[in-house]
């Protein structure tokens, strides 16, 4: 027995923001994540269901609902004004998920989702960095055209470079090496 039950700490789920311009990938990455789950109990909130294949449950357009899944995931949708409810929805004292996933709409401004959670007053929940989706093809087209694009990965704790597979090693080095530039501490895979 423990003899200091009352001092235990609070278990903290981190939250992790996905975001990415249109087309970068963002739901590709959040359903890779929900059918390779290796075990982890993953929570996703995104703003809309008809974007990720939920076991093709017919529930898009639905609003502040939740989806259970059989691997473990739960699933909702959210207006971005109630991430505070959906959060308190998912992590709380008997809340067994490991970490809390949330996709940013490929307009959403990375600052301010990262803002909704480090806001959050739910104790159970912790900020666990934003996961910035580059598409390697678009990047430039998307960097002339919405140039907060800088903004968004100096912002990242971890880039994931997608579409590497249409793009020559020079054209590779050469976003790297912008990237990087851009925001020297993050992984980028």
């Amino acid at each position: 027995a423990r003899r200091y039950p009352h001092r235990m700490a609070k278990k903290q789920i981190p939250v992790v923001v996905v975001a990415g311009f249109l087309g970068s990938g963002k739901t590709t990455l959040l359903n890779h994540l929900l059918r390779n789950t290796r075990g982890a109990r993953i929570g996703v909130i995104v703003n809309d269901f008809g974007s990720v294949n939920i076991d093709s449950m017919m529930v898009a357009g639905q609003v502040d609902s939740m989806v259970s899944l059989s691997n473990g995931c739960l699933c909702c949708a959210v207006d971005v004004s109630d991430m505070d409810a959906m959060l308190d929805r998912l992590a709380h004292r008997s809340s067994d998920l490991d970490v809390i996933v949330v996709e940013a709409s490929g307009l959403a401004e990375p600052r301010n989702m990262i803002r909704l959670v480090v806001g959050s007053e739910n104790p159970f929940v912790t900020y666990g960095g934003l996961v910035l989706v580059v598409d390697a093809v678009e990047f430039d087209g998307v960097r002339a055209a919405h140039p907060e694009i800088e903004q968004h990965v100096a912002l990242a704790d971890l880039v994931l470079l997608n579409k590497t597979d249409r793009i020559d090693s020079n054209a590779h080095d050469d976003l790297l090496g912008v990237l990087c530039g851009l925001n020297s501490r993050a992984a980028v895979v």
